[in-house]
């Protein structure tokens, strides 16, 4: 979260990292079983993400992912497979039904410590 500098006012400016912010406190409190709250933080870092400039659907895939594995832990099963199903598709969509290239270049770069 960046703040714009001007005489007697702070604007917040809403970007990637504030977005961020809503998604980790979601993790922290799925592992602490807090599970209402943490879809409160995952559904707000997609509601924010969407009107940025940078917005692009498949990153989407880690706060729509998580929605899905809190619905599966909940045992809400038909909602976890629609979520997750739906995730799915964005990424179908995007990078193709067998992709490899994805996957392995995130993983390669988070293995390796580089930014993503």
């Amino acid at each position: 979260m960046a703040f714009e500098n001007r005489p007697f006012t702070r604007v917040i400016i809403v970007d990637l990292e504030h977005d961020l912010s809503y998604n980790e406190a979601g993790v922290a409190q799925a592992m602490n079983s807090q599970f209402r709250q943490s879809l409160d933080g995952y559904r707000k870092c997609t509601v924010i993400w969407q009107p940025l400039d940078n917005y692009n659907e498949t990153t989407m895939g880690s706060p729509v992912g998580s929605i899905g594995l809190v619905h599966w832990i909940e045992g809400r099963y038909t909602e976890a497979f629609d979520t997750l199903h739906e995730i799915k598709r964005i990424y179908e969509r995007n990078y193709s039904v067998d992709d490899t290239r994805t996957f392995n270049m995130m993983a390669g770069r988070l293995i390796n410590d580089k930014p993503l």
